[in-house]
């Protein structure tokens, strides 16, 4: 089981960016609560960052496999750190087996993730850690329960990729930000948002998204999910800039279906807006930027955004 943004076949995946449920590019890390090691019969964890390149960040902790008996296996993750459990059938205490700070680059690392129950062999003739034959046949994988649990933290940035700093070789030309979705459906033309990378007029750091119309119209959606986060009272912030004349302009946040926004005022210099006393009693939330215009040589700048708990 692993918090991973990748899906369980190649057409999924494309299906579900297509209809605004995953980013083209969300591959910002990668926890495995558990991995089955083929070649030895045991049982490992890990933890991955995939911006601004690829690294493993744990050594992989090993234990018996249990096989056929069950088991439990847990992580906590938190802005500072993860820790992973492990539980064999009958135990009423829990072995913490793995932990990994967070709190240093390149590790601190955030960006909404999704939950993968997975048991497929590796393609290619590597069916796992170097063992180069197929599973047995019957072989099986069987969850008997799935528990998530959300913390309250307040003051913690619930946005994942903030201020459009990720980057990785495949995306640094493309200009699609990591970890949030641009919007495909309803006439949207996400070709006309992209981040750029530009320190001097940057808000915090290198990097900014922009939503911009060049010669011809555009309508974009730049927008993140964040499903299931505790019920409460949150405020969401970004900072701004705008050429304006757009029809629309707003950063706007969903909750249940139920919309709030404010627009995003014309102005050349970096301005903060805020949503505030945002009531969550849904486990559907979107944070998005939208822009749309008839006009030329419009654009919008997003800089900064943060959702806490209040």
């Amino acid at each position: 089981m692993g918090l991973s943004p990748g899906t369980n076949s190649a057409n999924e995946g494309y299906t579900q960016m297509q209809n605004d449920e995953l980013p083209q590019y969300g591959t910002a890390l990668e926890i495995d609560g558990f991995e089955q090691n083929s070649s030895t019969g045991q049982l490992a964890c890990n933890h991955h960052v995939y911006t601004p390149s690829h690294t493993s960040s744990i050594s992989q902790s090993v234990w018996p496999n249990p096989n056929s008996n069950w088991f439990t296996m847990g992580f906590e993750w938190r802005p500072d750190g993860i820790t992973y459990y492990y539980k064999p059938d009958g135990a009423t205490v829990w072995t913490q087996v793995a932990t990994k700070s967070l709190t240093a680059s390149p590790w601190n690392v955030y960006a909404p993730q999704n939950f993968w129950l997975s048991a497929l062999p590796v393609p290619g003739g590597d069916y796992g850690w170097g063992v180069a034959t197929p599973p047995n046949a019957g072989a099986a994988m069987k969850v008997g329960h799935f528990n998530y649990y959300a913390k309250p933290l307040t003051g913690n940035n619930l946005i994942g990729n903030a201020g459009f700093e990720f980057t990785n070789a495949s995306t640094a030309t493309a200009g699609y930000p990591i970890g949030w979705i641009e919007s495909r459906t309803y006439g949207n033309t996400p070709d006309r948002s992209y981040v750029t990378t530009n320190a001097a007029n940057a808000n915090y750091g290198e990097r900014y998204l922009v939503h911009e119309s060049y010669s011809t119209p555009y309508n974009c959606t730049t927008k993140q999910k964040l499903d299931y986060i505790p019920y409460g009272t949150y405020k969401l912030t970004a900072w701004v800039r705008s050429s304006g004349g757009q029809a629309v302009a707003r950063m706007r946040v969903i909750v249940g279906g139920v919309e709030r926004y404010v627009n995003i005022p014309a102005t050349s210099s970096w301005q903060q807006i805020t949503i505030d006393n945002i009531d969550v009693q849904s486990d559907e939330v979107v944070v998005a930027f939208t822009s749309n215009t008839d006009g030329a040589n419009q654009w919008i700048a997003v800089d900064s955004v943060i959702m806490v708990a209040k």
